[in-house]
């Protein structure tokens, strides 16, 4: 097992998402994880698919361009099995439209966890999305496959973390906690308390993905967990392509 690594970064630039004017904010009214049928709420799953297809979806409006997954104090856990499946309807939340989406708590006394609950990741960008993720807790995440990304992955796009606390992610084999293959800023957010079998047990970038981070920490996570001597570097790693 590799040593815990503390990181505090310094900022080097600051990626902020500003909503079009025809942007709208869809309310989460359910902490179920339910995927049509229940006319009467509107899920976080439910909300990303009518956010991301620009059209209404069971009990959600729907999206129009840059839009806002508004979640109100709870907490939000994946319980729809079925990891594998990149069109949002079981496992992780799926982002896979091309409109800028941006997922956060409703206001700043909330308290709101989106959890994994060991079923998968938690948050899986697909799409050439821009995806903000603010103000909210993310945990419980769980890769078993060879892939990257326990809490969050970032496959293409730029993904925006601010005011966020990744924890308790694990994944079979790099990032923990976050994995980019894209563009990621980071801001007033906490890696920390996530595994990795192989590199990278808070932060893994890979190959031409870039990573900014300000005034966040990492702390207290590990690679090489499975002890096979396979990864390194407990808080970032980054794999550079010949």
């Amino acid at each position: 097992m590799k040593p815990f690594l503390v990181l505090l970064f310094a900022m080097s630039a600051v990626l902020v998402v500003v909503p079009s004017a025809g942007a709208l904010t869809i309310n989460v009214t359910t902490a179920d994880d339910t995927y049509g049928g229940s006319a009467a709420g509107c899920s976080l799953r439910e909300a990303i698919t009518a956010a991301q297809t620009d059209a209404t979806f069971d009990g959600c409006p729907a999206g129009s361009g840059a839009d806002v997954v508004s979640l109100p104090n709870g907490q939000y856990a994946i319980t729809r099995a079925g990891s594998g499946e990149n069109s949002n309807v079981t496992g992780d939340f799926d982002i896979v439209g091309t409109g800028a989406l941006s997922i956060q708590s409703a206001n700043d006394s909330a308290r709101v966890v989106v959890n994994g609950n060991g079923l998968d990741r938690v948050f899986d960008q697909q799409g050439n999305s821009s995806l903000s993720i603010r103000s909210l807790q993310v945990r419980g995440g769980v890769i078993t496959q060879i892939e990257d990304g326990g809490g969050l992955r970032n496959n293409v796009g730029t993904m925006t973390v601010e005011g966020v606390t990744v924890s308790g992610n694990s994944s079979a084999f790099s990032g923990g906690g976050i994995a980019v293959y894209g563009t990621l800023s980071m801001v007033n957010s906490t890696l920390s308390g996530n595994t990795a079998d192989r590199s990278g047990g808070g932060l893994y970038v890979t190959g031409s993905a870039s990573a900014t981070a300000g005034s966040s920490t990492i702390s207290a996570n590990v690679a090489d967990a499975d002890t096979l001597a396979g990864g390194d570097a407990a808080g970032s790693a980054t794999r550079h392509q010949p």
